[in-house]
């Protein structure tokens, strides 16, 4: 039988009830990964409840978001590479910039009008904790 010896300062900690840092250390360190992964999951099933949770039409004007969102960034690309070539006919040039950026300018409205719409849903729906948004959008 092997005995494990056990520092001095640690006994009185226990015997007098303070709690022991190294006990602490221990613990912490015991959580397995299993564990840490399991309330990780619970958590993201969680988010994703609430997010199911959402009535359908705030599901859309979300996705619609997104969707202009993602042509915003990538007419902003387009842009940037018309700007940047070479080979390109000064006027065809011009006439590509500003036709990109009167397309990225109605992109943006059309943003501000679907994040409006969805502020306005969101509010009607009950929604108005800020945490609890975060949470939902994210």
């Amino acid at each position: 039988m092997k005995l494990n010896a056990v520092p001095q300062h640690a006994i009185t900690h226990t015997v007098l009830g303070y709690p022991n840092p190294a006990d602490e250390e221990a613990r912490a360190r015991n959580l397995s990964n299993d564990t840490q992964k399991t309330v990780l999951q619970s958590h993201n099933d969680h988010q994703a409840a609430e997010k199911k949770a959402l009535p359908p039409h705030i599901e859309s004007l979300l996705a619609q978001q997104q969707k202009i969102r993602k042509q915003i960034r990538e007419y902003k690309e387009q842009l940037i590479d018309v700007k940047t070539r070479l080979d390109m006919d000064e006027k065809i040039k011009q006439s590509t910039l500003k036709h990109l950026t009167a397309h990225l300018t109605q992109l943006h409205l059309q943003l501000v009008s679907v994040s409006q719409a969805l502020h306005d849903a969101l509010k009607k729906s009950g929604i108005n904790d800020l945490t609890q948004l975060v949470d939902l959008l994210s």
